[in-house]
């Protein structure tokens, strides 16, 4: 009887109800889904900014060199260089009166003819005049200024080799070291000795890339700077031909 009288109870809709025919059972759910969307909307769009804010952060940290030399295209990393560029595009923007190319040849003397006798091309070599070079290259967060910087190619015009030479401040030199603690000091103890430990060679090796830094300790009256900096970046890939023994070898210059 009780079920009965429960079951034959007539449903008496509360005030909101009364007032919003929409409201039951329908419109609860349809709330419920509303919000679960809502909610995966929501956590889809936090989940993109974060992968945007980490992709930015990484191509900052990581970010490639520009495609052309040249002032108006920003600073040029020398540590950054992969050997994959192409000289040849890669100063096609710098104005030819501002570009020196050098032709190197293998020559000899001939002591019947007294006269240098010049063969085969050995190397291609770009490089932009002290005068021009300002902001125009970086290496290791230290600009270069009033420097020249030689960038080598094989005859085949495979880019193969890069070297500058710079002074720096004692401060500036204290910077710099910071920025290579990932490279060695491979200097030997015949070098420090012979040297009373004022030149140090610093050295790291990524894949077939390799970069060397000649450190020389001036004398602290000297008017250029305190410390004599020379850096080679080679590329190592191809070994024992002509430009690897004259350029890249341990026997290079």
């Amino acid at each position: 009887m009780f079920n009965l009288l429960y079951l034959q109870r007539p449903f008496i809709k509360s005030p909101r109800q009364q007032k919003y025919p929409t409201i039951g059972g329908n419109f609860h759910r349809q709330c419920i889904e509303k919000n679960i969307n809502k909610n995966i909307i929501m956590k889809l769009y936090r989940l993109l900014v974060f992968l945007n804010l980490t992709f930015l952060i990484i191509g900052c940290n990581g970010q490639e060199n520009p495609n052309y030399i040249g002032k108006q295209y920003g600073t040029f990393k020398l540590e950054k260089i992969t050997f994959k560029e192409n000289l040849d595009s890669l100063f096609s923007k710098v104005n030819k009166d501002n570009l020196i190319f050098i032709v190197g040849k293998d020559s000899y003397f001939d002591t019947i003819k007294k006269k240098q006798i010049y063969t085969d091309t050995t190397d291609y070599v770009y490089r932009i005049p002290h005068a021009k070079m300002d902001s125009i290259y970086s290496f290791k967060n230290f600009k270069l200024k009033d420097v020249v910087v030689s960038f080598y190619t094989d005859k085949q015009k495979r880019f193969r080799r890069v070297d500058f030479s710079t002074y720096m401040t004692a401060k500036q030199y204290k910077d710099f070291i910071k920025n290579i603690q990932d490279y060695s000091d491979i200097t030997t103890d015949k070098i420090k000795k012979s040297n009373n430990g004022k030149y140090i060679i610093f050295e790291l090796k990524e894949g077939t890339k390799k970069t060397l830094i000649y450190s020389l300790e001036n004398d602290a009256n000297d008017e250029d700077g305190n410390y004599f900096i020379r850096v080679r970046i080679n590329d190592l890939t191809i070994k024992n031909d002509t430009f690897d023994k004259m350029w890249n070898s341990e026997n290079g210059i």
